[in-house]
């Protein structure tokens, strides 16, 4: 009776400890020629991290609501009439679905750089500590693409979330384990 149930003990811890012995890469690509930074602040007044893709492969922490103050272009020779151009940037939530920062298009743009912030307020449900990635695309004379890859600033219990599978997890051990314990005859 006890071998199935360390064998289901040893399956169940597995099955959790998998993600976290082989983590994805993470990851900052940008295709094209186009340059972007950004200095990222929180709502409360925070410092984080400046974004960087070209300089910086790693994860980047950032606030669940902030800004980013950015600067970000595109090496062409723009014609003297101006040209259509398009683009945005969003974020892939981990549940599903994505939010968008910032979108823009002009048919008659003769600039070839931008600078300005953006400011975001992602669900309360997003959760923490989650690394999720964030990608951005401008079509123009040539086409630019870029994603680096994000977690928000704080731990598991710091979402309705994260604290509704720490829960569900302790549950789950604890079903199982009583699974195992023989009953009388």
């Amino acid at each position: 009776m006890r071998r199935p149930r360390l064998l289901m003990l040893g399956f169940l811890l597995a099955l959790f400890a998998a993600p976290l012995a082989f983590p994805t890469p993470a990851h900052a690509t940008l295709n094209g020629p186009c340059f972007v930074q950004a200095s990222i602040s929180g709502n409360d007044g925070g410092s984080f991290e400046s974004v960087d893709p070209a300089a910086k492969t790693g994860v980047y922490t950032v606030p669940i609501a902030g800004s980013a103050a950015y600067n970000g272009g595109i090496n062409v020779t723009p014609p003297e009439e101006g040209r259509p151009i398009s683009g945005s940037v969003s974020v892939a939530l981990p549940l599903g679905g994505s939010v968008q920062i910032k979108s823009w298009s002009d048919e008659d743009a003769t600039n070839t750089s931008d600078a300005g912030s953006v400011t975001w307020d992602l669900p309360d449900i997003t959760p923490r500590g989650v690394e999720m990635t964030v990608s951005g695309s401008h079509s123009d004379l040539q086409p630019c693409s870029g994603s680096i890859t994000v977690k928000l600033d704080g731990g598991l219990l710091d979402s309705a979330v994260g604290v509704a599978t720490a829960v569900g997890t302790v549950l789950l051990a604890a079903f199982t384990l009583l699974t195992g314990i023989p009953t009388k005859p």
